[in-house]
Order: C-alpha cells, then structure tokens, then sequence
C-alpha cells in the first residue's frame, strides 16, 4: 500500500467464488493491485483494492459469476467524504487552522514592566497610540519607531523597549531619576506682593528689601528685589525673605434651605452591554437618560483566559435603581454656610488665619444667602523671575 492507495481510498472486499485465485490473477493481468489477501476457506477470500479499481472488479466478477462483498472501507477519501456529514466539525476544524495561522502572527495581551510611579494604564493607553493594541502585527510591534513615539509620549520614561513573547508583548520601560528636591532655578528672582495688603512682619533672607512693616502694598508691587545696589556694581540674585501681611476678602455663598431625601426603592432593573475593545453593544434599547430619582451602579466583569491574560473583552452590568424621594428642610443651613465660607476663604490664602469676620445672612427666593468679609492675616510673598542685565563689554 502506498501514500495514493490511502488517500484515494480503499475497500476491503469478500469475494465468494468457485476459483478465488482465478479471479485475483485476472485482476493481476488487468494492473489491478490486491494486498492483505486473507482465505477463510476454499472459496471465501478477503482482500483489500484501491476505490479505482472497483469497477474492474465488478466486471471480472459479474463475467465469471463471483459474488463480490464490500465489507469495510478506509483512507483519506472515506473520512473527507464522512466530514460533510458534520459541519460543524468542519467549519470548527477550518476555523482552528486559520486561526493557528493568523494569531501566532498578532498581539493578544500586553504587560507592562519596570514601570513604579508611572501608572500602567496610563503607558497602555499611550502604547495602544503607537500602535501596540489587542489584534497589532508582531512583525510592527518590534519596530524602532514604536518605542521612539512611546518615548515622546511619555517624557517620564527615559527609555523604553518592547519585545514579543508568543501573543505576548512585553512593554519594558525605565523611568527617571527624580530627586525630592528640585534643583534650584537658575536667574535673578524676585519677591512681590500676591494682593493688596498692610504688612505686618517682614523677614529679608536674601536680596534687598523694599518695604517696611506698617506700610500699604499693592498687588504685584516689589517688596524685596533681587537686584542690590553695591555702589560700584549691582548685585544680581534670588531674592528670599518671609513677608506676612493683613488682607481683605469677600465672599458671596448661595445655599438652598431645601433638600431631597432618598425615601424607598420603587424599582430595580439591570442592563448589559458587551464591550470589545472600544466598541460598545447594548443589549437594551433605550438611551439609558435617567432622571433625577434615578441611581445608577456599573460592574464591569473582564474576560480573563487561564494564566491570569486579560481579554479586551468585558460585559457591563448596569443597575439602574429608581427611588421616591421627599423634601425636607436644613436646620443648620446656616452653620453650613459660614462652616463652608470659612474653610473656602482660608483655601486661597498662603499660611492663612482669620482674624476678623463680618457676615450677614439674608433669605431669596427659597435659598439662604451669606454675604462674608474676612480680614486675614497670610503669607503676601510671591516669586516673580526678573529679566537678567545686559552685560554689555568694551569693544577695543
């Protein structure tokens, strides 16, 4: 038996006959081959032929009188021709090979490495604007050019490197050096007011001071400059110095004297939708816009294969609780307000505290209105770079 007896098929046949050698010699004669000849008696032998042969067969035996009995078939032939009985099986088996062909050649999953500040969702989505995502080619993804963007992307990172492991591809990054303190900048600096003040107490470190304490300043005036007059020459430097001053602030806050409460569930509902990637299906039809009375909860559940590989591949739940709710009247409306006023006020201050305070409390059209001064008492320095001297030399 050869390679082509097996793929065109064969059968294995019975043949009856008062002369079974008679009858395998004339094959013989004919070019038919006959192979695993086995006698069960005198006139009942069984052999094996290739599917060609079987009409030469049949017209040996039909002119001798022989009974001929196909009692079993095999070969490439007989299962191919079994397959299209099962569709499924074949449609599963051609998928399998085309999938085998086209994924070894793509990218599945992506890991990150080496990163520690840096966020790793964030050098994913800046990765997937380079062209590495779920479903990249291999063959770009190890490109010199994608690790130049993911470089110029992310300025943190001081060098970068991608490598592909099976559907794997392995994002390798190195972040920079950051010193807690930053080094000092270079130039001529100086300390100005941040807002109109009476100054109270000034500390000169370095530079020239230009105010006193008890005197009236204006917003963005010099109080110690970086430029000091030496007679002969000027001295050039970064002006440092601590300057504390009174300031004034006003404040306008609206509050509603009214609320809503959440009283009962009336009803529950859940949504899904399948999101692959960045494509979202609803399995739902309306255009998920939901009132005031409405609350929301989103769980997203990941695809994720054996191994701990994540697919881009999710289901979202979305819970979508409705509720009756009541009116109901604040009692410290105004404890809030000033609470809040208060807090907000000394937020926009540097090293701020309140020394005096003048609010008054008026009630419009169903809200509680505060209408606040506030003397504070705050640090009024603030850094301003001063543009350097010409050093202008003697030309010979």
């Amino acid at each position: 038996m050869n390679i082509w007896n097996w793929l065109s098929g064969q059968y294995r046949v019975t043949l009856t006959s008062a002369d079974p050698a008679g009858t395998l010699q004339a094959l013989t004669k004919l070019g038919v081959h006959v192979w695993d000849v086995t006698a069960e008696d005198q006139m009942r032998w069984h052999f094996t032929i290739c599917r060609s042969s079987a009409v030469i067969l049949k017209r040996i035996a039909n002119k001798r009188g022989d009974q001929v009995c196909v009692t079993s078939h095999k070969g490439a032939y007989w299962s191919a021709k079994a397959l299209k009985k099962r569709p499924v099986l074949v449609f599963g088996i051609a998928l399998l090979i085309l999938l085998s062909i086209f994924l070894p050649r793509r990218v599945l999953f992506i890991r990150v490495e080496g990163n520690q500040k840096i966020p790793t969702r964030l050098i994913l989505q800046e990765a997937e604007t380079c062209g590495i995502y779920f479903g990249a080619s291999r063959s770009h993804v190890r490109s010199q050019q994608v690790k130049d963007r993911l470089l110029s992307c992310l300025p943190q990172l001081q060098w970068a490197g991608v490598r592909t492991e099976g559907c794997v591809a392995v994002i390798m990054v190195g972040e920079r050096a950051q010193t807690e303190q930053s080094a000092p900048q270079e130039g001529v600096c100086s300390i100005v007011a941040a807002r109109d003040g009476i100054i109270v107490s000034m500390t000169t470190l370095r530079g020239n001071g230009l105010c006193k304490p008890g005197q009236a300043v204006k917003a963005g005036q010099v109080l110690i400059s970086g430029y000091t007059d030496c007679g002969l020459s000027i001295r050039a430097e970064r002006a440092d110095g601590e300057i504390f001053g009174r300031t004034q602030r006003q404040i306008t806050v609206i509050f509603p004297q009214q609320c809503g409460n959440k009283d009962e569930i009336s009803s529950q509902k859940k949504k899904f939708s399948l999101i692959i990637g960045k494509k979202q299906i609803n399995f739902f039809k309306d255009s998920g816009i939901s009132g005031t009375t409405c609350a929301k909860i989103y769980e997203q559940k990941y695809v994720t294969l054996p191994g701990g590989f994540q697919l881009p591949i999710s289901v979202l739940c979305q819970t979508e609780i409705a509720y009756r709710t009541e009116s109901s009247v604040w009692t410290d409306s105004e404890q809030r307000l000033k609470a809040f006023a208060r807090q907000y006020v000394l937020d926009q201050t540097s090293a701020g505290v309140l020394e005096h305070i003048n609010e008054q409390i008026t009630t419009i059209n169903g809200c509680i209105k505060l209408e606040g001064v506030y003397g504070c008492l705050e640090n009024l320095g603030l850094v301003r770079m001063e543009e350097s001297i010409p050093d202008y030399g003697k030309s010979d």
